[in-house]
């Protein structure tokens, strides 16, 4: 058990590299998974911290774990404030709960770095099929295990690639939801409002026509295309 002393420094170190990335409490604990009452602990000495979550601390805010324990002379020159976000990594059963309401996204432990901003909604997924196959590299294409990233602030606009998950095709109830990505074409004038269609590149997988708001729930559009290796790839 570390002393309260050490746990002050500690606590004091957690949010000065938290004011100097501009987070709230509340975002720092969506990050790392822990809720901001957590967080208020840590920073006020209150609460001990274990080493797994002291090295998802140091990578959420871009500093040594060493620098988080010890501290040293100059602590603002080891402050380097890394660019893109940190978001949810979700599997398709999770999404499919979160969307039902049965999953809140502090309790999905899994998060990986992308290297765009994104709002503190958006969340990521391995592509789950493929359905957005045939595209040339240099105009998005996308395989299956490709980590997608998707921000519902993000605006929308008609053939932008979207993740959805969906309940009833076509009026046609699913045995089980699914989540899918595909392009979207809206039917009417009501942008992001059913009736829509997820349509594929892939000409081998159909296209999925939703008439009624309640038949799907958007993720967002696409924000963020990277490999599961952590190498960057192109915004969309």
């Amino acid at each position: 058990m570390a002393d309260k002393k050490s746990l002050i420094a500690l606590g004091e170190r957690i949010r000065e590299a938290r004011v100097q990335r501009d987070t709230s409490q509340t975002e720092l604990g969506r990050l790392v998974g822990k809720s901001k009452q957590l967080v208020s602990a840590w920073e006020a000495g209150r609460a001990e911290i274990t080493v797994t979550t002291l090295v998802r601390l140091s990578k959420v805010l871009g500093v040594e774990p060493k620098w988080l324990l010890l501290g040293g002379l100059n602590s603002n020159s080891d402050l380097v404030i890394p660019d893109g976000s940190i978001v949810p990594y979700m599997t398709s059963s999770e999404i499919i709960a979160w969307a039902a309401g049965e999953l809140d996204m502090l309790e999905v432990n899994r998060r990986v770095q992308v290297y765009f901003n994104t709002s503190e909604n958006a969340l990521a997924m391995e592509n789950p099929d493929e359905s957005m196959t045939g595209e040339s590299p240099a105009a998005g294409g996308y395989v299956k295990h490709d980590l997608l990233v998707f921000d519902p602030e993000k605006p929308l606009t008609p053939g932008a690639r979207v993740g959805c998950v969906v309940y009833t095709d076509n009026g046609k109830k699913l045995a089980e939801p699914i989540v899918v990505f595909r392009k979207i074409r809206f039917l009417s004038t009501k942008i992001g409002e059913a009736p829509f269609e997820l349509v594929p590149v892939n000409t081998n997988w159909a296209t999925i026509t939703i008439r009624r708001e309640n038949d799907a729930k958007l993720l967002g559009r696409l924000f963020v295309l990277q490999r599961l290796d952590a190498q960057p790839r192109r915004p969309w």
